[in-house]
């Protein structure tokens, strides 16, 4: 875990270059998202939260496609809270998909498939 929290904290526009050449694997499903900002977690860049007790409670650990409209961006899921909303990414990573005056998304989320197999 402590290898994709510190890639996933380099430049945004890097590590979204980087983990959008992966294939998503769509979950079933439309998720409420919102953002967050350092005061409930340290992670800036390329992050996410789930609810505790939400559908995405399991996906921690794995990398995130999220999508709205035709924008989407991928996210490390870090941890969990108890959030309002199914899934909260990093205030950088909701900018990319719309004003951060808006609320919170009706999302579509993936799995990204991680074909890296070390050996580079």
């Amino acid at each position: 875990m402590e290898p994709d929290i510190t890639y996933s904290a380099r430049a945004f526009p890097d590590v979204q270059a980087d983990l959008n050449l992966y294939p998503p694997r769509p979950i079933n499903g439309v998720f409420t998202c919102g953002w967050y900002g350092t005061s409930i977690s340290e992670g800036r860049g390329s992050f996410a939260i789930v609810n505790d007790n939400g559908p995405l409670a399991d996906r921690i650990g794995d990398y995130l496609r999220v999508q709205f409209t035709n924008k989407s961006v991928t996210v490390y899921c870090v941890e969990s809270f108890t959030i309002p909303y199914d899934i909260a990414i990093t205030r950088r990573a909701y900018f990319e998909l719309a004003e951060l005056w808006t609320p919170y998304l009706d999302v579509r989320v993936s799995d990204i498939v991680d074909t890296y197999d070390g050996s580079s």
